[in-house]
C-alpha cells in the first residue's frame, strides 16, 4: 500500500526543481533585457514570483543563478557516471552518462 507520506519527497523535489527553474529562467530573461549588472536579486525574485529569501534558498547569488546553467548539467553527468559499469573505458562511460542525461532532459521536457 502506498501512503500519501510516501509521495511527499517526490512532490517536494518536483516543486523545488520547478521553483529553481522558474528563478533561473527569470534571471536569464532579465539579464538579456536589462543587462547583468542592472539586474538585482529582488527583481529576479519578483519576476519568478518568489521572495528574495526563496531566491537565496536556491542560489546564493545572481552569479550562482547564471552559473547553474552550466553547473547543473555537469553535476547530473557526473552523477550518471557513477552508474556506469567500472569496466567501461572513460570515453564510453562519458558518452553513456551524457546520453542518459539527454534522455532525462527529453523526458522532462515531454512531461512539461
Amino acid at each position: 500500500m502506498t501512503y500519501v507520506t510516501d509521495l511527499q519527497p517526490d512532490w517536494r523535489q518536483r516543486k523545488k526543481a520547478a521553483t529553481r527553474e522558474r528563478i533561473r529562467g527569470s534571471a536569464l530573461r532579465l539579464f538579456r533585457e536589462q543587462g547583468y549588472d542592472a539586474t538585482t536579486v529582488d527583481q529576479i525574485a519578483a519576476a519568478a514570483d518568489v521572495t528574495p529569501a526563496d531566491f537565496e534558498r536556491h542560489f546564493a547569488t545572481k552569479d550562482a543563478a547564471i552559473m547553474s546553467v552550466v553547473d547543473d548539467p555537469l553535476q547530473a553527468t557526473a552523477a550518471a557516471l557513477g552508474d556506469v559499469k567500472a569496466d567501461v573505458d572513460p570515453e564510453h562511460a562519458l558518452l553513456i552518462a551524457t546520453i542518459e542525461l539527454l534522455g532525462a532532459i527529453i523526458d522532462l521536457a515531454a512531461a512539461s
